[in-house]
């Protein structure tokens, strides 16, 4: 397996790892009852309910982006110590990511998002070298 299958992978039990504690936390923040429901009536949240879902949300799109890229460069046998390099800053910076948002840290929150979006930009960039070559 390529270190950017690899990363893939990582990246994949990041957002398994998001949706645990979504699940785990809104029954508690909301109530059991509502927890148990079909959730069909809205229940106002307060502000980790919002920050769970938008580090959701956030990582869902990252991931399309950087899954597309990571899988496009193995389908045409690129793996190159650049695509190596910016799959590792995506997976490390959506690590590092997901208790910085859930913690309100805005610069930080920014930094590594933009590490991660980095890290996609380098794969993506060895992909249009390979095109062009």
């Amino acid at each position: 397996m390529t270190p950017e299958l690899s990363y893939l992978f990582g990246g994949g039990v990041i957002m398994f790892a998001i949706i645990i504690i979504q699940v785990a936390y809104l029954p508690l923040s909301k109530g059991l009852a509502w927890g148990l429901s079909a959730r069909d009536e809205a229940v106002d949240g307060n502000v980790l309910d919002g920050r769970i879902a938008r580090t959701l949300n956030n990582h869902i799109e990252s991931m399309v982006l950087f899954a597309t890229a990571v899988l496009v460069a193995h389908a045409a046998g690129i793996s190159t110590e650049m695509t190596a390099l910016g799959a590792m800053l995506y997976f490390w910076a959506r690590l590092i990511y997901v208790p910085i948002y859930l913690l309100g840290l805005p610069y930080l929150r920014t930094i590594s998002f933009l590490t991660g979006a980095i890290g996609t930009v380098l794969i993506y960039w060895e992909i249009a070298a390979a095109i062009n070559a």
